[in-house]
């Protein structure tokens, strides 16, 4: 369990922290298509690309296998926004990337945002989450006792448990449905997330 007197801040990666967009042109050279990620309007890629799911995972296993994930360029906004609130939080990234790219994820997070803790979960409705038995991302967020769990997957945000973190959306195309779905979730882009936890948990 991460330990901590500074309020733990718990956010997804892919999607979110990371620039998933270097995956979404590799499906493409595969495929041989040209969808952009403001074309996703589903969170599955079998949606998006019109592929079954045995050709989807192939795919993601020969981008597991090129090294891709530790290619992945930061989203810059997440980076400066949780490098500015690490003065007064702990940064703790909640995963479900598989297995096979442990060392690849910890080395990434390492080096993009030093002082990070990862720990890694179940994804709610990702056919390439790894980790049989893993816990839920909301549970990991509740036991380490962080303010708020930071996630694009609209999955996540089903069947919220009462609990003390606040579920954030980072806004994507694949989770806009949620705006009807759950309006009470707030979606907010990075530098909105570091305006509302700044004013609600440090004084300045």
């Amino acid at each position: 369990m991460l330990k901590a007197i500074k309020p733990i801040i718990a956010t997804d990666l892919d999607g979110v922290v990371a620039n998933n967009s270097p995956y979404l042109e590799f499906i493409n050279d595969q495929l041989g298509t040209n969808i952009r990620p403001r074309d996703c309007h589903s969170f599955e890629p079998t949606d998006c690309f019109g592929i079954d799911l045995e050709t989807y995972v192939q795919i993601h296993s020969r981008f597991v296998a090129q090294g891709g994930y530790a290619k992945l360029l930061p989203n810059p906004e997440a980076l400066t926004t949780l490098g500015n609130l690490q003065t007064h939080f702990e940064v703790a990234i909640v995963t479900a990337r598989i297995d096979e790219v442990f060392e690849e994820t910890e080395c990434w997070c390492a080096r993009h945002l030093p002082g990070s803790t990862v720990f890694y979960g179940q994804g709610a409705g990702n056919a390439v989450a790894g980790g049989n038995g893993r816990a839920k991302k909301v549970d990991i967020a509740t036991d380490i006792g962080a303010v708020c769990l930071v996630e694009d997957n609209p999955n996540e945000f089903f069947d919220w448990p009462e609990s003390s973190v606040e579920p954030i959306c980072y806004p994507q195309p694949w989770n806009k449905s949620l705006e009807t779905s759950h309006p009470h979730i707030p979606r907010l882009t990075w530098p909105e997330i570091g305006r509302l936890l700044n004013w609600r948990f440090t004084y300045f």
